[in-house]
């Protein structure tokens, strides 16, 4: 019987601050978003990956003063399509909201932003987002955004760059 090892996972990459330029060899792999400060992710330019070349990004701290971007590569005309589910916590409200956020024209949507003091927005831990590439210069993107912001509509979540 072969070594056994707990508590490792090669393909998990911790972001707690400052700025992160996805690779190509990033592809498969899930970012933890502990952050303290603000983080700024960029992700791969368009040549130097594949259709098929993915990413899972989830926020596990939602601290005041905490701005995450999911950016597209400043090189090319990158954009998002495609959407993330919306759901308020129970804090937020007697009730809980479900709706869904799309970055319906493809052409003027080029970053997300995850920011727990942002209006329309306010990610919260338990945001998890899928971000993969699906044709040139585009990124397919799905998720669940959660939030304590009781009248958002998420409308910041998508904005263009």
């Amino acid at each position: 019987m072969g070594r056994v090892f707990f508590n490792t996972r090669p393909n998990l990459h911790e972001l707690t601050t400052g700025t992160y330029q996805c690779l190509a060899s990033d592809s498969n792999k899930e970012f933890m978003l502990n952050c303290t400060g603000i983080l700024a992710i960029t992700l791969p330019a368009d040549a130097d990956i594949e259709i098929g070349w993915n990413a899972r990004f989830f926020m596990v701290t939602d601290a005041a003063a905490t701005a995450i971007t999911i950016k597209a590569s400043a090189v090319d005309a990158q954009n998002f399509i495609g959407g993330v589910n919306l759901q308020m916590t129970a804090a937020a409200a007697a009730s809980t909201f479900q709706g869904y956020i799309t970055s319906a024209i493809a052409s003027t949507n080029s970053q997300i932003a995850l920011d727990h003091d942002l209006t329309n927005n306010e990610a919260s831990v338990g945001t998890d987002i899928s971000i993969m590439k699906t044709a040139a210069n585009t990124f397919f993107v799905s998720g669940h955004v959660a939030t304590s912001d009781a009248n958002g509509t998420g409308g910041a979540i998508f904005s263009n760059i």
